[in-house]
């Protein structure tokens, strides 16, 4: 029970981390919040396809097929998210409309993909040791647990950002969406790594002695930096990359609020 209370919220946290911070973005924006609920449905039905025919994917690409697949929803969400912060300083320029259908594009598509992923682990999860191994009760109990307190924190995320007020709370969530793509760009390049596309060299470093990838701790700085105990040298390179990129795009943003103060009041 306690493994699945672990193994739930980690993956649950991850996908509110993601949608929390997009949602209170976007609401300070003046996007309205009904895009969640049929996002959710689809993300539902995604990770559902994706759990039930794992057998079939893990196939493809010469057994790499579910390698890729996360590759593929990682890219997504960390491209996805740094578009998101790529389009803000541009929106605050607009003085009728605060929200654009790129803006909107980004947040369905990074949401989507982030709970695909978060959400399809869960149900292999269920499903494999859980349904298959006879451990039905347990698991599920476990499950509803760590998803509740997943979602318990994501609404504290939320409201906690919502309070910063309407200029913090961009310049804040632009911080936070900044270090999680470049951390979902990272995971992506480790599952390349792994699945052979790209060459892998040799750990620079072992740090699960000091804060390892199964605690809370880990499991927190997973979810909002992408941590790895032991990462490759490829990895800090796409990392630090992707966060140079959203330092550059969030400087723009602060100087564009610089020059218009009073465009989020």
């Amino acid at each position: 029970m306690i493994d699945a209370v672990v193994i739930v919220l980690r993956e649950v946290l991850e996908a509110m981390l993601v949608c929390c911070v997009l949602l209170a973005s976007s609401y300070a924006l003046g996007a309205k919040r009904i895009w969640l609920l049929p996002v959710t449905l689809f993300a539902v039905g995604g990770a559902l396809l994706y759990a039930t025919n794992l057998a079939l994917l893990t196939e493809l690409f010469d057994g790499r097929g579910q390698e890729l697949a996360n590759v593929l929803l990682l890219i997504l969400t960390g491209a996805s998210l740094l578009f998101y912060l790529a389009q803000l300083p541009g929106v605050l320029k607009q003085k009728s409309s605060k929200i654009t259908p790129a803006l909107y594009t980004a947040l369905i598509v990074a949401s989507a993909a982030a709970m695909i992923r978060e959400l399809a682990e869960i149900f292999i999860y269920i499903f494999s040791y859980g349904i298959a191994s006879g451990q039905t009760a347990p698991v599920v109990s476990g499950a509803a647990i760590g998803a509740g307190v997943g979602v318990s924190l994501g609404i504290f995320i939320f409201f906690g950002l919502l309070w910063l007020g309407k200029r913090r709370c961009l310049q804040v969530s632009a911080v936070l969406l900044g270090l999680i793509g470049a951390g979902m760009m990272s995971q992506a390049t480790r599952f390349l790594v792994q699945s052979g596309l790209l060459p892998g060299e040799r750990i620079l470093w072992d740090s699960s002695w000091l804060v390892s990838e199964s605690s809370l701790p880990g499991e927190l700085l997973h979810a909002l930096l992408g941590y790895d105990a032991t990462p490759g040298i490829e990895q800090l390179m796409v990392y630090f990359a992707s966060l140079l990129f959203a330092m550059v795009l969030l400087r723009k943003l602060i100087v564009r609020q610089g020059k218009d103060v009073d465009a989020l009041r």
